[in-house]
């Protein structure tokens, strides 16, 4: 029992770090595009930022505490570290969660994941056009830096910066 309380603590501190790491990770999304709680309620999104999360808790996390994490619990932690960020109630999260898989959610978390594995140096200019296309556009925008970081940073833009662009301008539209 104490080792089921001992998890069931170390999640619900993973969940506020993660949270803390992803608004830290939103931060020019949220500065610079005035991003509503609502648009964490995209599949999209959703999966993006999962993805982000599940990484991070493998990559830095883990790592620092010590603890280790299931996939199911790595989803757990993503899960209330995304409904924080949101702002969504345990209510709200559970009416919408369904739509909150599918095709839209994988592709999501696909693109971190590209993102994610670009920053680390496991994905390069040989491996994808895209990925060579940010290598060669951090090269000229940034010199100095380390064209991976930079060439994250410009496919981060490009898949969840356009899907919040997208959705932020079908808003204005609807009225």
């Amino acid at each position: 029992m104490f080792s089921t309380f001992r998890r069931y603590w170390a999640i619900n501190k993973a969940i506020g770090a993660a949270e803390k790491m992803l608004q830290e990770f939103l931060a020019f999304e949220i500065i610079f595009r005035t991003v509503p709680s609502s648009i964490y309620a995209d599949p999209y999104i959703w999966g993006y930022l999962a993805e982000v999360t599940m990484h991070w808790l493998d990559l830095v996390y883990a790592e620092s505490v010590q603890t280790a994490f299931s996939v199911e619990e790595k989803a757990r932690v993503a899960r209330g570290a995304g409904a924080a960020i949101a702002g969504l109630s345990m209510k709200r999260y559970f009416a919408i969660r369904d739509t909150l898989t599918g095709e839209e959610t994988l592709e999501g978390m696909r693109q971190a994941h590209k993102m994610i594995a670009v920053m680390c140096g496991q994905l390069g200019a040989g491996d994808d056009p895209e990925v060579a296309d940010a290598l060669r556009g951090a090269l000229k925008l940034m010199p100095n830096e380390s064209p991976a970081g930079v060439a994250a940073g410009m496919l981060k833009n490009w898949h969840l910066g356009k899907r919040i662009d997208d959705i932020l301008k079908e808003r204005n539209r609807a009225g």
